[in-house]
């Protein structure tokens, strides 16, 4: 199940990157393509940054600031920004039309939502789970707002 999505998360970087360097017309930022393993080290990396915040990501590859062996051992800072320039989940040559009527709005982030689906229907929480009910506030509209009534 999660292989499958890893690997299809990493073509479609691929495919990503290929078409974004045939519509700028020029390949001037060398890309190597990306694999299951570097994927799976790419979100692992995500995850670490996640549970310790630094200010900026460059922090995590610098010596002198503070020690983060795990992220500089599974790859360089010029890769991790690579990856995250390209970054997608979804074929964009395979994009539905927007206009048709059965347009998935979440379409880019489709294949993600799907596996949290399948880990949420296999994982029953137990008495160990804490909600964090902070709220970040945003400027500008989201469309995807739900009116949800006391």
């Amino acid at each position: 199940m999660a292989n499958d999505f890893y690997i299809n998360f990493a073509e479609d970087i691929n495919k990503y990157a290929a078409l974004s360097q045939r519509q700028a017309g020029t390949v001037v930022n060398k890309w190597e393509e990306t694999n299951v393993e570097e994927i799976q080290a790419y979100i692992g990396i995500l995850i670490y940054m996640g549970l310790f915040g630094l200010p900026e990501i460059e922090n995590y590859f610098q010596g002198d600031f503070c020690v983060c062996p795990i992220v500089r051992q599974a790859m360089t800072l010029k890769r991790l920004k690579k990856l995250r320039q390209y970054l997608h989940l979804n074929n964009e040559e395979e994009r539905p039309d927007q206009q048709c009527a059965d347009f998935d709005i979440l379409y880019k982030a489709r294949p993600a939502l799907d596996l949290i689906d399948k880990f949420a229907q296999a994982h029953i929480p137990g008495c160990e789970l804490a909600v964090d009910g902070a709220k970040n506030g945003i400027k500008g509209r989201f469309f995807l707002k739900k009116y949800l009534p006391a």
